[in-house]
């Protein structure tokens, strides 16, 4: 099994190139390149990693709540600091931490929906890369 991760601040474009990587079942990268979507080497799953430029990470102190209820608190507590109009944005909220602050990813839904038909995960480049070590 293998995995191939682009690298898009865009939906893919037959006339554009994108970086993208390779991963074998061990999750070692075992190629990589720059080419157009004709050119991507086939794999048995599609990840898209939505460039830092494309996303934006928010950190909410919200109070203890429920799982359940995180999304819609979010999604009022971002309400008027989002650019546009709330349906015009993705928001993917993590778990609540224990002092109330909950991260959440912010993404042009536009683009979202646009890989969504392409590709199997979306995550955003900055929650990809590894922390360094303690």
């Amino acid at each position: 099994m293998s995995t191939l991760r682009v690298l898009l601040a865009a939906a893919p474009s037959p006339a554009r190139a994108d970086a993208w990587a390779l991963f074998d079942d061990a999750g070692r990268c075992v190629r990589s390149g720059h080419d157009v979507p004709a050119q991507w080497p086939a794999a048995s799953t599609r990840e898209a990693v939505l460039a830092a430029s494309a996303v934006r990470f928010v950190a909410l102190t919200l109070p203890s709540m429920s799982a359940d209820r995180i999304a819609a608190a979010v999604a009022y507590a971002l309400e008027d600091r989002l650019a546009g109009p709330a349906q015009e944005h993705q928001l993917v909220s993590g778990p609540q931490a224990s002092n109330g602050v909950v991260l959440v990813t912010v993404a042009p839904r536009s683009l979202t929906v646009a890989l969504r038909e392409q590709f199997a995960r979306i995550v955003a480049e900055p929650a990809s890369t590894p922390l360094p070590p303690a």
